[in-house]
């Protein structure tokens, strides 16, 4: 027990050196739950291609397509409580143009057949 107490007060930190930032792959986990990639998931096509932080923001870009169309899907998440939240965009890769979220695809309904009860 005293080599213990020793090792603590003298000793390096047993998290010492891990990095404080939180990893890319907590972030893509999160945000593939998110509402707001839900409302786009229609559209990706793809896992997560790239990343990089900029201030504050962590920046995540996902492969799509609108119709025939390749577009890129960019998400920013906040890092820090000066940029909280999520915000996304969706830029035509010919084009590098932003364009308008497309309404989703409803699922055609299908008609089951009625069973005679006796």
């Amino acid at each position: 027990m005293p080599l213990r107490i020793w090792r603590m007060k003298y000793g390096r930190h047993p998290l010492a050196g891990v990095p404080d930032t939180l990893p890319i792959t907590a972030t893509s986990y999160n945000l593939e739950r998110s509402e707001a990639f839900t409302a786009v998931s229609h559209v990706v096509r793809s896992g997560l291609l790239e990343s990089w932080d900029e201030d504050g923001w962590r920046v995540l870009t996902y492969g799509g397509r609108i119709g025939k169309r390749p577009v890129t899907v960019v998400f920013a998440v906040g890092l820090d409580s000066a940029t909280v939240g999520i915000r996304s965009s969706i830029v035509d890769e010919a084009t590098g143009e932003i364009l308008p979220v497309p309404a989703p695809p409803h699922p055609a309904r299908t008609v089951l057949p009625v069973v005679a009860t006796a």
